[in-house]
């Protein structure tokens, strides 16, 4: 997938955002969003993860 894939940047925003979430608002739920999301990010483009 290419960095300016569509989906790629959906879910690259949306990492983003749970970020910001569990920086102001840390609790166990917004921890595994998080989490969740940079796993799903990892299976879609391993070294995505590294450019963020």
């Amino acid at each position: 997938m290419n960095d300016n894939h569509p989906v790629l940047q959906a879910m690259r925003h949306q990492l983003h955002e749970l970020k910001h979430r569990y920086q102001h608002q840390p609790s166990e739920f917004n921890r595994y969003q998080l989490v969740r999301q940079e796993q799903r990010l990892a299976q879609v483009r391993p070294d995505a993860l590294l450019s963020l």
